[in-house]
């Protein structure tokens, strides 16, 4: 990744592309990385050969004028580098930071944008931010020279601000607008949230809850009505809400067309003594279909036979709903999980509503599988149910799963008779690793059991734990059982971390430290040429102590068996479980081919 901290440099590079006949798409943002700035970048590489990530923070932008030179110092100290490592780690190809002092104010701007103008008569405060942020974004365009810009759906009225500046000039960019990405809890991905509190946090997701609940409404009141409703339900100190029209932003005195619900909040006073946490979101609505079903900022077609997610506690009823799915003709999905679900597990569920017509997630706790003592797995279980069950219920239900499954504790591993299966590779490493092992008989015995109670033509499973997806393939092949496997890639936090519910146990510090794990992953992919087994492994186990953690396991193997290799001779997996503070079973792999 090449990293460019001058206009002059960006403005030449971007020229030497174009001369190669390379095509560039940029992702234009404010710095203070996340997931949603990362899927900008994933659409950018699907749609030109060079992507350009660059960071501009603008005083008057962000207005935060009194605290804007220390801001400005604290992120070049600290959140600069962990920028970096994100782009470098999601495969940018130019990383720009620019200077702060890049830009001219004063160029001229003859464009009319009656939505924003609107706006900015209304909220004198946000004057600077809209007039300079259309300055910046057209100097943007004549220094990378795009040939495509990725937009969040989230910030609408910029949106609306870069493709007015396209049109106006004729430019020949395409503008593609990426749908809000949520975090696990359906709270948009902002740099804000993390200034929230717990309590903050807790209520800035009703903005997302009323979005939803507004936009399947059978029919719509007055927008006085509707503004009043959405002021009411959102628990936050300040809410302001828009409601326009979905194409010009025009604002709308009824729903007689597509609309835009647009709601700003301001909660909490993050960092600084006079700065706030800015949370906006927005939805779009469609009257003429009656209900819609929003997912992710995306306007799905509306299914009227659609219903609320169903929660199975009971082995029988389930066994009876898959038998009557089955009858109908329908396909089942399953995602099998031990719950406190988080991001990773919701792009399983993602994946299998792509492939089947019933998508069932199921969460199944036995004390073996944990290696725990009896009373060690009973206080699990009860802090499971007391603090993570609601969270985990109303997760699935956010991401459209059709049956949570919910059987008693234990009951699936209970009585369940043992298998007649070999699996050479996992059994060997379940002898030598009597106190961490990668799987064991019980487990894969109730695997058994589950796909004889769900019935599922497809079983999702998360490439983060290879022993477990080769494992349940294995089983599936020599059962000869009708399930088809989609492995899934690893979800990964915006520093790289694979996403796990262990991380949430990681100080800053630790976390910090923990993601030298996919850093020394990646980097390892990138070498040409690979030394001794030997010397691969003691280089993970540098690297991992150097940032104060330890090593638990490495296992360097063929990445089709799972067989330890000798040397680097064929495609390979190296899977690390390593060890931060008290947290343990971090657990990353990488498939390379040589």
């Amino acid at each position: 990744m090449k990293i460019i901290e001058s206009i002059e440099e960006m403005r030449e590079y971007s020229q030497q592309i174009k001369r190669e006949g390379k095509t560039i798409a940029s992702v234009n943002t404010a710095g203070d990385l996340h997931k949603g700035h990362m899927s900008l970048v994933n659409i950018g590489k699907d749609n030109a050969d060079v992507i350009i990530l660059s960071v501009s923070r603008i005083a008057d932008y962000i207005y935060y004028n009194e605290e804007y030179e220390e801001r400005i110092e604290k992120y070049k100290q600290t959140t600069l580098k962990t920028d970096i490592q994100l782009c470098y780690s999601q495969g940018v190809d130019i990383f720009c930071h620019y200077p702060d002092d890049s830009w001219n104010y004063e160029a001229p701007l003859d464009i009319s944008i009656p939505a924003l103008e609107r706006l900015i008569v209304n909220r004198p405060k946000t004057r600077p931010a809209y007039l300079h942020g259309l300055c910046v974004w057209q100097q943007f365009f004549d220094i990378e020279k795009p040939d495509v810009t990725i937009l969040g759906q989230k910030d609408i009225y910029q949106n609306l601000a870069v493709k007015s500046i396209i049109d106006d000039a004729a430019l020949p960019i395409k503008v593609i607008i990426a749908p809000t990405i949520r975090e696990f809890d359906g709270l948009a991905y902002s740099s804000g949230n993390k200034f929230l509190t717990l309590s903050e946090r807790q209520d800035a997701v009703s903005i997302y809850q009323v979005l939803c609940e507004i936009s399947k409404w059978p029919s719509y009141p007055s927008i006085a009505e509707i503004k009043k409703y959405i002021i009411d339900n959102v628990h936050v100190p300040y809410c302001c809400v828009d409601i326009c029209c979905a194409e010009t932003l025009e604002e709308l005195h009824t729903i007689d067309r597509d609309a835009i619900v647009v709601i700003l909040t301001f909660t909490g006073v993050g960092k600084f003594k006079n700065a706030i946490v800015e949370l906006t979101d927005n939805i779009i609505i469609k009257p003429k279909f009656g209900e819609v079903d929003i997912r992710d900022n995306i306007i799905i077609k509306p299914n009227h036979n659609r219903t609320k997610m169903k929660i199975i506690e009971s082995i029988n009823e389930m066994r009876e709903y898959s038998r009557q799915v089955k009858q109908i003709g329908k396909t089942i999905g399953l995602i099998d999980t031990e719950g406190d679900l988080h991001d990773g597990h919701m792009s399983l569920v993602k994946i299998a509503k792509e492939n089947v017509d019933v998508a069932v997630l199921s969460i199944c706790h036995t004390l073996d599988y944990f290696n725990f003592s009896t009373v060690e797995y009973e206080k699990y279980i009860k802090i499971y149910e007391q603090e993570f069950l609601e969270k985990d219920i109303e997760l699935c239900k956010l991401n459209n799963v059709d049956v949570l499954f919910l059987p008693p504790m234990d009951d699936i591993y209970l009585d369940v008779p043992p298998l007649n299966v070999s699996i050479p590779t996992i059994d060997q490493l379940v002898i030598d690793r009597h106190d961490h092992p990668p799987t064991n008989m019980k487990f894969i015995s109730g695997a058994k059991e589950l796909y004889n109670i769900i019935l599922p033509d497809v079983s999702v499973l998360g490439q983060k734990d290879a022993h477990q997806v080769f494992v349940l393939k294995s089983v599936i092949k020599q059962l000869d059982l009708p399930i088809k496997v989609i492995t899934a890639p690893i979800i990964r936090e915006p520093d790289g971390l694979a996403g796990s519910s262990r991380n949430r146990f990681l100080s800053p510090s630790q976390r910090q430290e923990a993601t030298s794990i996919y850093q020394t992953l990646h980097e390892i992919s990138r070498w040409s040429t690979y030394p001794s087994i030997v010397d691969i492994k003691k280089h993970i186990t540098n690297r991992i102590n150097q940032a104060n953690g330890n090593i638990v396991h490495i296992d360097i193997c063929c990445a089709e068996t799972l067989k330890e290799l000798d040397s680097i001779n064929k495609k390979f997996i190296i899977i690390v479980n390593a060890k931060f503070g008290t947290v343990d079973y971090l657990i990353d792999n990488i498939i390379i081919e040589p």
